[in-house]
């Protein structure tokens, strides 16, 4: 990856992204997606690029523990409400001593698919997930370095 910032969402989260990611001052929409109250939603994206990450903190646990049901509930969800939802992947390890899973899908925008990953964390306390995506076509280039950025991630 290239030369990497910092962020800190919420004083709770801190995650390493590459400069060339900008800051959108713009908060996405996703409560009415994931049904979840929102504590802090940081937005960035490459300027002429589709290529954006959002990272969501939200105010409450899973209201499972086990990670195989949560990746089913939010495959539910994904399913009902994200045109043209397609599964890919799903990766599941531990990422700084917390359990995590990546969802990969394919989806449908207005002229063009999307290659999408939603990493969801479960730490005791904290409910946290990082949205990313790209062009379906470009996926390959980007695949790694959203890997990279969902790797980096500590709870504070």
């Amino acid at each position: 990856m290239e030369e990497l910032k910092k962020i800190i969402i919420a004083n709770q989260i801190e995650v390493s992204i590459p400069t060339y990611f900008e800051v959108v001052d713009k908060q996405l929409n996703v409560e009415n997606t994931i049904r979840e109250k929102i504590v802090e939603n940081a937005y960035f994206k490459i300027t002429d690029e589709d290529v954006e990450l959002n990272f969501i903190l939200m105010d409450e646990e899973f209201k499972s523990q086990d990670m195989a049901e949560i990746i089913q509930n939010l495959y539910n969800i994904f399913s009902r409400l994200v045109p043209g939802f397609t599964k890919i992947e799903v990766l599941r390890s531990k990422i700084n001593g917390i359990e995590a899973a990546a969802i990969q899908y394919k989806s449908n925008a207005l002229t063009y698919d999307l290659y999408n990953m939603y990493v969801i964390y479960n730490s005791p306390g904290k409910k946290f997930a990082v949205n990313a995506h790209c062009k379906y076509d470009e996926s390959e280039k980007w695949q790694s370095i959203f890997f990279e950025i969902a790797e980096s991630v500590k709870i504070i």
